[in-house]
């Protein structure tokens, strides 16, 4: 992950123990943060604008759903659409039982 655009995220919840765990990630991508949800995509911000991206089927199977706040790592490919790659474990997580019973993730790292 590279770590250019630091400066650009502070002012959108980066802070020191978010940056230590964006390091950990094993994915390639940039830094970014979620900032709505949709059913097959999110709209994630890099600190400079807001833009839409898909999930990689991968991400999607193996991690819980994606939540506003969540921190990701997110690159393009060839053809310039944004993929999320990863995401960083939330620190903390505000989520609700939907009619089945499973919890429904509202909101991340607030």
């Amino acid at each position: 992950m590279q770590f250019e655009q630091w400066d650009r995220l502070r002012p959108i919840g980066l802070t020191p123990p978010v940056m230590q765990s964006l390091a950990t990630l094993d994915a390639p991508g940039d830094p970014m943060r979620v900032t709505e949800v949709h059913r097959d995509s999110v709209v994630v911000a890099d600190g400079d604008g807001e833009h839409a991206a898909r999930l990689l089927p991968a991400v999607r199977r193996e991690l819980p759903p994606l939540a506003v706040g969540d921190w990701v790592a997110a690159e393009r490919d060839a053809h310039g659409t944004l993929w999320v790659c990863d995401r960083m474990p939330p620190v903390n997580q505000l989520s609700r039982r939907n009619s089945e019973g499973h919890a429904q993730p509202l909101v991340s790292n607030v």
